[in-house]
């Protein structure tokens, strides 16, 4: 498994597409979707930017986060809270991946924080 992390505003027409159908097949919310995620970046001035995990090159997990830089700190919400947009955290496909897995994925540099503000689901 590979993750990579994309900036919502770099994303090429056909990883949205890609993305989208990814959506569609798995449970997810609107608040997955990267239309929704652009109009919550413009209006809570956040960067967007998704976790894309992949397993031979297929799309098996993804996870949209939202950085707000606080002073050296860079916060990476799953759900920005205090802007009180809903939880948008992690849709993957559960027969391929776990949750602990897909955490466990996740390289945060020194001065990085991720928050998450649901419950993530029990396997």
């Amino acid at each position: 498994m590979r993750c990579f992390s994309k900036r919502l505003s770099q994303l090429t027409i056909n990883e949205v597409q890609e993305i989208e159908r990814f959506l569609h097949f798995n449970v997810s919310t609107i608040f997955h979707e990267p239309t929704f995620n652009r109009i919550v970046e413009e209006v809570f001035r956040t960067k967007c930017f998704y976790l894309l995990v992949y397993k031979q090159r297929r799309l098996i997990a993804l996870c949209p986060l939202h950085i707000v830089k606080k002073g050296i700190f860079t916060i990476l919400y799953s759900n920005p809270a205090l802007f009180e947009v809903p939880y948008g955290g992690w849709v993957y496909e559960r027969e391929t991946v776990s949750i602990k897995d897909l955490i466990s994925l996740i390289k945060l540099k020194f001065n990085e924080l991720l928050v998450y503000w649901s419950l993530p689901q029990v396997e």
